[in-house]
């Protein structure tokens, strides 16, 4: 018996919780409610809603509590309020319209997190979707958000119902169109019901679009490209738009690649390929719209139905004029995650007579910082002719400013048995030309090479031979006498400590000037050491130990010894490279 009390007891104290932070959300104690939610949530997590469902409408009306919230207010109740809509049983037509006018108050962000709990109230009663619809109509500028949220909520809880009333919204007129193109940007592609529905009235809807498009701006040409599958109509309007460069039809028709998921056309009617590449040369052109473009082709590398695609349009960047790697960051960074694929473009890229040379520096230089993997395609270096490959070699030496790197490609052609007995051949000049530039990085990876390859290794004689000549050298270097009247006497090193502090102070003090910190604090003190130490309002400062590490960059030997020379030769080498 006093176990069963127990257990009955138990649920008391949960349900007071809830009762009391429901009593203070009646009294417009926001932050009272929001602390004894939170502390509710920690014992009871999800179960926390439905019990707040049943406080409702009694003890406080979720919807007019939603309705006197604002601003960051309005941003935390999407986490500790907007859930418990979901859990209602029934919500009328003014709680639906009170919850849009909520959802006014919240940021884009934000804006999905009341469609979510509005749904299932519209999957349960669809003509709920239709009844918000009317309302909308009958406002005079209804808000974007409140428009956002139905459409949200409609296509996604009875999406058959909300296809069906875009034919409601076919009168012509701008707020009749701009509501259906907002439902059109909702509805579910894989739905057949939605696409058979889409297809009778494709024909209406690019109409309204169309003739809309100045007033809805990017919403029409949005709304264009997902109907664009099931209108002709559609896709000539947009592709239209793209030959003429409308800014707003061009951020729509490179986001609908988000979407694409097939290889055969895109959403003006041209193949995707087709499609991809002007929007890539639009890109070079408009720095505008560059970042947009940017970021939906670096989309396409993630789905490996389009990442051969992508790769292709990638490839045909390189001659243009621009630094296309330096354009499109985002592009390449995602090309850099797929090995092959990278291997492709880069191998091209060095092959190709009419290769822009800036670009092609900025993707070996991805290689030499370790952003993208040290790799070339075989089957495309072996395709061209040895006078190519020769070219395609010069560039490397010319453009990789790494010694290890310039190795590891070196050994790359190496292991190419595609290539026969040329890949020595070619490998060992290379090899050499490092050791003239990259001594310190050459010999040490020969000496690894040579320690850990098989001497029955094909290419370890190209290794042993290259290291023979280097051991040669050193040898030769080793016996030159010491020559101490080049060393600069204690009164000069002492000049010159006391230069290099000066010229450090005017760094220092420039630094300080320009620092964002300067702005904010007037004095600012910065102590080197092995510790430093995170200041949180959580707790105790946390101090932490700093990893110890170094970086070592040996400069080409021409360029130290004389830089106007080593410029020139560089120089030399790429003119013959073309």
């Amino acid at each position: 018996m006093g176990s069963e009390l127990g257990e009955g007891n138990s649920l008391a104290p949960k349900t007071n919780e809830i009762h009391i932070a429901a009593c203070s959300l009646q009294a417009g104690c926001w932050s009272e409610y929001e602390s004894q939610m939170k502390a509710a949530y920690r014992s009871s997590e999800d179960e926390i809603w439905a019990q707040l469902a049943k406080q409702h409408p009694k003890t406080v009306n979720v919807f007019v509590a939603l309705s006197a919230l604002s601003g960051r207010e309005g941003s935390g109740a999407c986490n500790w309020l907007l859930p418990v809509v979901g859990k209602l049983s029934h919500i009328s037509l003014s709680d639906a319209r009170q919850l849009l006018t909520f959802a006014e108050t919240l940021t884009l962000s934000y804006r999905h997190m009341p469609a979510e709990q509005l749904k299932p109230h519209i999957a349960a009663r669809p003509e709920l979707g239709r009844k918000l619809g009317e309302f909308l109509r009958a406002e005079v500028s209804p808000g974007d958000a409140s428009a956002f949220v139905w459409a949200g909520a409609f296509a996604a809880g009875a999406p058959k119902e909300a296809a069906c009333y875009l034919e409601t919204l076919l009168t012509g007129t701008p707020g009749d169109a701009r509501l259906a193109a907002v439902l059109s940007t909702f509805l579910p592609p894989d739905n057949e019901e939605v696409q058979r529905t889409l297809a009778s009235l494709e024909s209406s809807l690019a109409d309204a679009f169309v003739e809309n498009a100045t007033v809805l701006g990017s919403l029409a040409w949005a709304a264009m490209c997902h109907i664009a599958d099931q209108s002709a109509k559609a896709r000539s309007a947009l592709s239209e738009a793209l030959q003429a460069g409308s800014p707003e039809a061009i951020i729509a028709i490179a986001n609908s690649l988000y979407r694409r998921d097939q290889t055969t056309v895109g959403v003006t009617g041209a193949p995707i390929e087709e499609l991809v590449s002007i929007l890539l040369q639009i890109g070079l052109a408009d720095d505008r719209l560059r970042h947009r473009i940017d970021s939906a082709v670096d989309s396409l590398f993630y789905r490996p139905a389009l990442r051969s695609v992508a790769t292709r349009t990638v490839i045909e960047l390189g001659a243009a004029t621009n630094d296309v790697v330096k354009a499109f960051p985002e592009v390449f960074s995602a090309l850099a995650n797929h090995p092959a694929e990278f291997a492709g473009v880069l191998t091209n890229w060095l092959l190709r007579p009419d290769a822009n040379f800036a670009s092609l520096a900025s993707l070996l230089s991805m290689c030499t910082c370790s952003r993208a993997p040290v790799v070339l395609d075989e089957a495309t270096f072996a395709a061209q002719t040895p006078e190519r490959r020769v070219k395609g070699a010069r560039r490397l030496l010319a453009l990789t400013h790494h010694g290890p790197t310039l190795c590891h490609f070196s050994e790359l052609i190496a292991h190419m048995p595609m290539l026969g007995s040329e890949r020595f051949n070619l490998s060992s000049q290379m090899l050499d030309n490092a050791f003239l530039e990259y001594p310190a990085a050459t010999e040490e990876f020969l000496k690894n090479k040579t320690s850990t390859l098989s001497p029955s290794a094909p290419e370890a004689q190209v290794f042993q031979g290259v290291y023979a000549n280097v051991l040669q050298w050193r040898s030769v270097l080793e016996k030159l006498p010491n020559r101490k009247e080049l060393r600069p006497s204690d009164a000069e090193l002492q000049v010159l400590r006391a230069r290099k502090r000066r010229i450090n102070r005017e760094i220092i003090r420039v630094a300080a000037e320009q620092s964002i910190f300067a702005s904010m604090c007037t004095n600012v003190h910065m102590a080197q050491g092995r510790k430093f130490a995170s200041h949180t309002p959580l707790g105790a400062p946390q101090i932490t130990q700093m990893a110890e590490s170094s970086h070592f960059v040996e400069l080409p030997s021409s360029e130290i010894a004389d830089p106007m020379r080593g410029q020139i030769e560089r120089s030399n080498l790429l003119r013959n490279a073309r």
